[in-house]
């Protein structure tokens, strides 16, 4: 990512003495005279315009607390700016055989990943108020299998819930029809997303890279993936997508997108989900993978783990340690003890 560059101008009030000039003077005093006043206002008038050039580029004026001027070069990225005084945390919240993640930005925002499988709801809603979250900017539910959106209708009942994303994909559940009770009565705002989708939460910018395609015959890769930056730390959520829709990323972005220090491993590190290619191209330093203890899929498949580590990635499991929490400043990431 590019970083910030601004350059700010600022005119402070000063005090002068002003001192009363001789109305006697020669012709060479008054030239003289003439002459400097002439070049104090072509020096005004040259910064003036340039001042006014760089505006109408990209700048911004500032009158609070005296004059000040900032500006932005072509292609650099604003929301990489002034988050030095926050953090970005997220929270692998272990829900068991499931998916949820927190995303909480210092601003007080926060985005509640998936909401795990029914069983884990009361967990989830637990942990939710513990970290101190009262309202939720955004939901988004990676595709409608009850491991993933579970807990989606608790959540809503004891949380104001602004705006929910979701694929185009629905789900003859009593799960999926809970979850859509509850948002009609609790006003949220339902969209249904594609790859292209932009949203931001505070200083965090947010990415839909998939579903890419209007169709899928496997219902995993309808998942949202979504690519997360905060300052110059990316974050990459995959939801069950598995290779197909892997491959559609990289065919319509490239493979210079999906790199992020942080990958949520797709569909609990199953065998057909997290390709070489991909994870290659995603080369994280940290790879998480979401799955239950013991659970009867097996999950995380060994080759997975085998390639996660190959390509230099840290691994964390929530089978193994329950729930994980990264945080960012922007310029690194850790995990927080």
């Amino acid at each position: 990512m590019t970083s910030e560059t601004a350059f700010l101008i600022n005119k402070t009030d000063g005090k002068g003495k002003v001192r009363r000039l001789s109305q006697k003077r020669n012709k060479k005093s008054y030239n003289g005279a003439a002459r400097s006043v002439g070049g104090i206002i072509g020096i005004m008038i040259t910064v003036l315009v340039s001042i006014l050039i760089l505006y109408f580029v990209g700048g911004s004026f500032d009158f609070s607390g005296g004059f000040s001027f900032s500006f932005f070069y072509p292609g650099d990225d604003p929301y990489t700016s002034d988050i030095s005084a926050e953090e970005c945390s997220v929270h692998i919240i272990d829900v068991g055989q499931g998916d949820s993640i927190l995303l909480s930005v210092g601003s007080g925002e926060y985005i509640l990943i998936d909401a795990g499988p029914v069983s884990s709801r009361g967990v989830l809603c637990e942990y939710l108020s513990a970290v101190g979250v009262d309202k939720i900017n955004w939901l988004v539910l990676t595709h409608p299998h009850d491991d993933h959106i579970g807990g989606a209708a608790e959540v809503i009942k004891k949380f104001k819930v602004d705006n929910i994303l979701m694929p185009a994909l629905t789900a003859d559940s009593s799960v999926f029809a809970a979850l859509l009770d509850a948002a009609e009565r609790g006003g949220c705002s339902v969209q249904t997303v594609s790859s292209g989708y932009t949203f931001s939460a505070g200083k965090l910018k947010c990415t839909v890279l998939s579903p890419v395609r209007n169709e899928y015959e496997d219902e995993n890769n309808w998942s949202i993936v979504m690519k997360a930056n905060y300052g110059m730390i990316s974050m990459l959520f995959t939801g069950d997508a598995q290779e197909q829709a892997e491959s559609d990323i990289i065919r319509k972005f490239g493979s210079g997108i999906l790199k992020s220090d942080l990958l949520k491993v797709g569909h609990h590190g199953s065998p057909d989900s997290s390709s070489e290619q991909f994870i290659k191209a995603v080369s994280p330093t940290f790879a998480v993978i979401s799955c239950g203890e013991n659970n009867t899929y097996g999950h995380p498949d060994i080759t997975v783990v085998e390639r996660l580590s190959e390509a230099g990635a840290q691994i964390y499991r929530t089978d193994e340690e329950g729930g994980i929490i990264f945080v960012s400043d922007g310029e690194k990431m850790w995990r927080k003890k």
